[in-house]
């Protein structure tokens, strides 16, 4: 009961920690960094959990063989030999950072433990355990989010932008704002137009419409792709006519 008590607060501070000095790197979006932050609380709670579940645990039950084979450690020296094996998560990830994480993690982990084991795993005492990291992280994705500019709305330009936006794609020679774009190409009048349509909230129907026409023999062909683009997706709502007139 104890050593999953203290596996899950010191997990919990752990990765808002990380969380924390991560959310605002990697190239996100200065938008909504409450979520960013929270989301990457997340990802390294899975991973630091299981960490100190496995390996945390193991080496603080060995802990705790010895002394009752042996003899009883003073608690200062119970918390120093966890932060001795936690800094053999320098070891997994070679960086002086991540041994200290490691050992601060671990003294923490064992100042909760025998904090548990003093007060004989008191109601008060894993409420406080579990309920102030939660908060913490809680307040902090709050207070980030709060403070973070708002997303600007995704308007009909951004949705052209999204899909003609592509590299070596045909959607890609379609003129990036709405209108019709005339090129000549190997004897053919080509017309190109991008034309959108508001269908709902941030939701548009971009639709892209190419005109052939063979000045040599008046033959003429058209096709159309026509795309349901939103903020975060894209994807193909339509498509057909011909092919070139040759």
């Amino acid at each position: 009961m104890r050593k999953l008590v203290a596996t899950i607060a010191v997990t919990m501070l752990a990765s808002l920690c990380f969380g924390l000095f991560t959310y605002g790197g990697f190239g996100v979006n200065e938008y909504n960094q409450g979520e960013t932050l929270l989301s990457w609380t997340l990802v390294f709670f899975i991973y630091i959990g299981a960490i100190i579940l496995v390996f945390g645990n193991f080496v603080s039950i060995t802990i705790e063989w010895f002394e009752r084979r042996f003899k009883p450690f003073p608690w200062p020296v119970f918390v120093l030999l966890h932060g001795v094996f936690g800094l053999l998560n320098g070891l997994v990830f070679p960086a002086v950072e991540f041994a200290l994480a490691g050992f601060l993690c671990a003294v923490f982990y064992a100042l909760a433990d025998r904090w548990l084991l003093w007060k004989k795993n008191s109601k008060a005492v894993v409420s406080a355990l579990l309920i102030v990291p939660a908060v913490l992280v809680i307040s902090s994705s709050a207070i980030v989010q709060w403070t973070s500019p708002p997303e600007p709305s995704f308007k009909a330009e951004d949705a052209i932008e999204k899909a003609t936006g592509g590299e070596d794609t045909r959607a890609a020679a379609f003129p990036d704002v709405a209108g019709t774009e005339t090129t000549t190409e190997e004897g053919l009048v080509v017309e190109r137009t991008t034309s959108v349509e508001n269908i709902g909230r941030e939701t548009f129907l971009v639709t892209l419409t190419e005109k052939w026409r063979d000045e040599a023999t008046g033959v003429e062909r058209e096709n159309f792709m026509t795309y349901k683009v939103k903020r975060n997706s894209m994807q193909l709502q339509d498509a057909g006519g011909e092919g070139t007139p040759r």
